[in-house]
Order: C-alpha cells, then sequence, then structure tokens
C-alpha cells in the first residue's frame, strides 16, 4: 500500500499517511500547499520515498517531527536530514534515545546505531512550530514514553503512541508507565473538541468523539 490521502477540510492543507516498517507505523506528510512547504511526522523507515513523495508532490520538506524516540518512529531521521536539510524535532525528554540505540530500540532490532548527527531541536508542551500558514501546537503526552508528544494542527491531532482508535500505547517499554498516560489523555486530549480527527502512530483515523464513546479505555474517564 501506497501513500494515502487523508481527508480533512482545512483550507489549502493536505495530508498524506504511509505504513511503514515491520510494525506498519504510520508516517505523515503534512503540506501546506499555498507555501509549498511541509513537515514529516515519525519518518519511519524509506527515507528515500519520502523525500521522492515531496518532490514529486513540488514541497520542501522544513521539519521532521518525531511524537517520541523509539526505533519504529525515528528509522529514518539521519538519511531524510541528509536528503533534505531540516531539523529534527523531538520533545526534550527523548534526546537521549536520538542518541543511543540502546535506548531507542534500534540496536537490538538492526544491530547498530544511527541517531547522533542530528541538526536537533528539543521541545517542550505548549510549543508552536510555523509550517508557512500553519501553526502546529505541541502537546505533552508521557505515558507510553516520557517525551511522547502530540501535534495539534487545525481540527487533526497526530497521537504518536498515545492514542489510537480503539486503544491507547503500550507502556510496559522502559519509561512508560500506565497511569501517566491516562493522566495525559483525560487532562491533554479529552478537554480537546470531539469532531477532532485523530491521526494515531498506528492503525486507522478516528474522532475524539468516538473514542470518547466507543475506546475501553477512556470510559470512565
Amino acid at each position: 500500500m501506497g501513500w494515502q490521502k487523508i481527508e480533512q477540510d482545512m483550507l489549502n492543507v493536505e495530508i498524506i499517511s504511509h505504513k511503514m516498517g515491520i510494525l506498519g507505523a504510520n508516517c505523515y506528510l503534512v503540506m501546506d500547499s499555498l507555501n509549498q512547504v511541509a513537515a514529516v511526522i515519525d519518518p519511519v523507515d524509506k527515507a528515500d520515498k519520502i523525500f521522492a513523495q515531496a518532490e514529486n508532490l513540488g514541497v520542501t520538506i522544513k521539519m521532521i517531527i518525531n511524537t517520541h524516540g523509539h526505533w519504529d518512529h525515528i528509522g529514518a531521521n539521519q538519511t531524510l536530514q541528509e536528503l533534505c536539510g531540516a531539523p529534527v524535532y523531538m520533545h526534550e525528554a527523548e534526546k537521549q534515545k536520538l542518541q543511543d540505540g540502546t535506548l531507542n530500540g534500534f540496536f537490538e532490532r538492526r544491530g547498530n546505531n544511527l541517531f547522533c548527527g542530528y541538526d536537533k531541536i528539543y521541545l517542550k508542551d505548549g510549543d508552536k512550530l510555523t509550517l508557512g500558514s500553519l501553526e502546529l501546537q505541541v502537546i505533552h503526552t508521557p505515558g507510553h514514553s516520557p517525551g511522547g508528544l502530540c501535534l495539534l494542527v487545525g481540527n487533526v491531532i497526530f497521537t504518536g503512541d498515545t492514542l489510537f482508535e480503539g486503544s491507547i500505547g503500550r507502556t510496559d517499554f522502559p519509561g512508560g508507565d500506565y497511569d501517566t498516560l491516562i493522566k495525559s489523555i483525560k487532562n491533554k486530549l479529552l478537554p480537546l473538541p470531539d469532531e477532532l480527527m485523530i491521526l494515531p502512530g498506528h492503525g486507522m483515523d478516528s474522532n475524539l468523539g468516538r473514542e470518547k464513546a466507543h475506546n475501553p479505555y477512556l470510559r470512565n474517564l
């Protein structure tokens, strides 16, 4: 399966996704078509394919953003940066995962560590990133990982491995904590509008109202 268009109603904005890697993580390309700039969210692998798709669409990649530092979300960081020159953005609590393959899981999965040489910008809760006419609001949602974050862009939120359709992120990895994750979802995500589209790190898209009503982890929050 190739790139899939995400149907949403923001003017001059296009979002496409591609399931990549052995775990089928979602890589997103968010584009301001008016200004012809783009952000890549969670470049899983196949940096050449991501870069080629941006070129085919006539947009310049200005940002590489990681929702967290696990290996299945950062695998193409370095090669993609070499291709496009954009900095890598990640929550400051995840910085060690960019530098240590034993922490991000890459070492045990692939046998080496490629995550040392980035031009890096570390984020914190409440930061706002500008991409052309778009504003990306950083929402820190620890629990799956200490520096897990979500990105609010208009009527869409990229939830990484914090919140999925019908489920939530795992908390059995080092640094994960179930109570912290539930608190993050309850305090940071549930107050947002029900019609907000959820674009997760794995699986299918949803919306917040649907998850409030049907996600078994959220029903009693």
